[in-house]
């Protein structure tokens, strides 16, 4: 992921710069990004609990 930058900007015009970056991807890089963003937040722990005993579940390789 890229380094965190602190911007002070109105939320629509953030919003507008997101979504430009979001459609300059392919859709291969928006699934990879997506895949990324989800190991990202797979660290931090939660309370939550679920039960995949129907569903289909994707787990990448940690290195």
């Amino acid at each position: 992921m890229a380094k965190p930058q602190v911007r002070f900007q109105d939320k629509a015009t953030s919003k507008a710069e997101q979504e430009k970056a979001f459609l300059a991807l392919t859709p291969s890089e928006r699934f990879m990004a997506f895949l990324r963003l989800c190991e990202y937040y797979a660290q931090f722990e939660t309370q939550a609990t679920s039960d995949f005993s129907d569903n289909w579940v994707i787990e990448p390789k940690r290195k």
